[in-house]
């Protein structure tokens, strides 16, 4: 980029990574995926997930995604110790992760059938976006939604169907009417009045 541009030279912090596989792209793509699988790679040999849990499949179709799991081990790590009143070891925090947090919300999408709304995307893509999306909802209204709620207001509104746009549009029609309010809590300004902010 910097020579397209006509620079004859840039500054960087240049990091050397130890890859634990060789690095072999020759396209964005091609580097991406690699990233995912060393990122993959990574996470497997640091929390041993599979160890404990077998059938436990955590694929990631972003890089730098697997980084956002480990935060919420080691988050999840630090409130366990707090609720427990002690030191909790890493293997400790991430199998109560793994089977209070991970797995009751994977099982929710899975059986929700909202990966059909979301083609090309894996369990643990949506375990985050939901896990996100909760947790906006959680500090900006002080909602705390279980896992059930938690997917399906993901999907109403963040799914691009033309059969899930009319469901959502349904669905927001009635709750209006039963709030008797101008605004439904969880979704964007545009989901709220039906228009971009900008209108």
């Amino acid at each position: 980029m910097a020579r397209a541009n006509g620079d004859k030279s840039i500054e960087a912090n240049v990091r050397l990574v130890d890859a634990p596989i060789p690095i072999e792209a020759d396209s964005a793509d091609a580097l991406d995926e690699w990233l995912i699988e060393v990122g993959q790679r990574l996470f497997l040999e640091k929390t041993k997930i599979q160890d404990y849990y077998p059938d436990c499949d955590i694929r990631l179709t972003e890089p730098g995604r697997y980084r956002q799991l480990r935060e919420q081990i080691d988050v999840h790590r630090w409130y366990l110790g707090e609720r427990l009143g002690r030191e909790v070891t890493y293997e400790e925090a991430v199998r109560s992760w793994c089977e209070q947090v991970y797995l009751p919300l994977a099982r929710e999408i899975q059986e929700s059938g909202v990966m059909k709304d979301f083609p090309n995307r894996t369990v643990a893509d949506l375990f985050l976006w939901i896990s996100h999306h909760r947790e906006e909802l959680r500090e900006q209204y002080n909602l705390d939604l279980d896992e059930k709620a938690a997917v399906s207001t993901f999907a109403s509104v963040y799914s691009d169907k033309p059969l899930s746009k009319a469901i959502k549009s349904a669905r927001l029609a009635v709750a209006r009417m039963a709030a008797g309010d101008d605004v439904i809590v969880g979704l964007p300004k545009e989901e709220e009045t039906g228009k971009p902010e900008d209108q």
